[in-house]
């Protein structure tokens, strides 16, 4: 997990949601849990998960879950804040490595590709929080919050390129919006589609 001194937005927006403060020991143990509970969302249908499933690959007790995290939709719904944390920090690292507008975009863009090949599990567990939305209305509300977190980072992304006429909020937002549905798109596509091996050409 990144360090919580880092400057990067994702750090000061998801991160601090899940853990306000410098981790410890408490923090630490909670991370243990959402990092089992990522496998275990990643191979099991929600509504059959256990907390004694979620417990096996953190290698921790079912009491010491429920100790944390005594409801199951909390556990749940932090789980996914965290992988859409990690999936923009990887955003965020890629398009780092670029100084022009166009490169920045294009990272951006391929980072989605970088973290299908290398966390599977998060992207299998984020198709079960897609399939959770389409049947709780509870859950599009907060999809659209960590989505929205993407979306402005778009949008900024696009206003950094020198366009003949400066974009509108409303046109950046809606080409933001656009563009991050591609994504989605690609990911299903991709995901469905190809192997994980195959991500390697793009």
């Amino acid at each position: 997990m990144a360090n919580k001194k880092s400057n990067s937005p994702v750090n000061k927006t998801i991160y601090d949601d899940i853990f306000p403060r410098r981790l410890s020991k408490s923090d630490q143990r909670r991370l243990e849990i959402l990092e089992g509970a990522i496998q275990a969302y990643s191979e099991l249908d929600f509504n059959s998960i256990s907390f004694d499933e979620i417990a096996v690959p953190s290698k921790l007790s079912r009491r010491l879950v429920q100790h944390y995290f005594p409801d199951k939709e909390v556990l749940f719904e932090t789980t996914m804040k965290l992988i859409r944390a990690k999936f923009q920090e990887l955003a965020v690292q890629s398009l780092s490595k670029e100084q022009t507008a166009e490169g920045q975009f294009r990272e951006y863009v391929r980072s989605t590709f970088y973290w299908i090949r290398l966390q599977p599990s998060q992207v299998r567990a984020w198709f079960l929080f897609f399939l959770v939305c389409s049947q709780k209305s509870k859950y599009r509300k907060i999809h659209a919050e960590l989505t929205a977190i993407g979306e402005n980072r778009i949008t900024a992304l696009l206003n950094n390129f020198e366009l003949k006429t400066k974009l509108t909020l409303e046109e950046g937002h809606y080409i933001a919006k656009s563009v991050q549905r591609l994504i989605t798109g690609g990911i299903l596509e991709v995901c469905s589609e190809q192997s994980i091996e195959s991500l390697e050409q793009i």
